[in-house]
């Protein structure tokens, strides 16, 4: 990815080399934030093998739906702010 991040900018190396890094840590963050997501849709993947638009939305939705019901202990609701923030 590096390269490709030098074929954008190929006169500088240090800030090709801190976007990369920047990408991996912001992925590597969403991915911590959304991996319920991520586990539902590889979920249906290895299920179904192949997958359409539709129930991808269906298996995100589903997701979703299950946070906006989720509570604490002690009853209050978790709060969620969107699927996609």
């Amino acid at each position: 990815m590096t390269e490709w991040a030098l074929l954008v900018n190929p006169e500088c190396d240090d800030a090709a080399r801190a976007w990369v890094k920047w990408l991996e840590l912001d992925v590597t963050n969403l991915l911590k934030r959304r991996w319920e997501f991520v586990e539902a849709i590889a979920n249906e993947l290895l299920e179904k093998k192949t997958m359409h638009a539709h129930q991808f939305q269906a298996a995100v939705e589903k997701v979703f739906a299950l946070k906006q019901k989720a509570v604490y202990p002690d009853s209050r609701p978790v709060v969620t702010r969107g699927i996609y923030t």
